[in-house]
């Protein structure tokens, strides 16, 4: 083989492996493209179902104290319970106090009904824990993407226990 054959194949080889170099980077710039988009899709589900989750709790708890209040209120209707209620059930006194109960028992039924149509919200929270994971991945996943498309991979790593002195 001459000098001018083994550059001309050399050069070749030059000229394949950078075709080949830019064909890899296309890919990983179109990798990083879907998943930019699938990161920026994730992280916007995440954060609306972190308001989800606030404004679910936030409502839970002020079922929840007003629950608490009516509950109180209807013991304390117990306590004033005429002694008379039995015997006289007509008398206008205990009539009061039967009004008084059924409308706190009514306002719990209500309140209960509202429980219920509220969103599980430990349902939503391990939605939440998977989602979170997922875009984790996804962060982790860019990272690589740009760190090999940087070649920031490719330098050996300096410190550590066993660095050089």
């Amino acid at each position: 083989m001459t000098t001018a054959s083994v550059a001309q194949a050399q050069a070749m080889l030059a000229q394949a492996e950078e075709a080949q170099r830019a064909e890899r980077r296309a890919q990983l710039v179109a990798q990083l493209k879907t998943t930019r988009s699938e990161l920026r899709t994730q992280q916007q589900a995440l954060e609306n179902l972190k308001r989800q989750v606030f404004k679910g709790q936030a409502a839970l708890d002020n079922i929840l104290r007003e629950q608490q209040m009516y509950l109180n209120a209807l013991g304390a209707n117990a306590q004033r319970k005429p002694a008379c209620a039995e015997m006289l059930p007509d008398d206008p006194d205990v009539v009061a106090w039967r009004m008084r109960e059924t409308d706190l028992e009514a306002n719990l039924a209500r309140l209960r009904e509202q429980r219920a149509a509220l969103p599980n919200l430990e349902l939503l929270r391990g939605d939440g824990v998977l989602l979170a994971h997922q875009v984790q991945a996804l962060q982790y996943a860019e990272s690589n993407i740009l760190n090999t498309l940087t070649g920031s991979l490719a330098t050996k790593p300096e410190g550590g226990v066993f660095a050089p002195q």
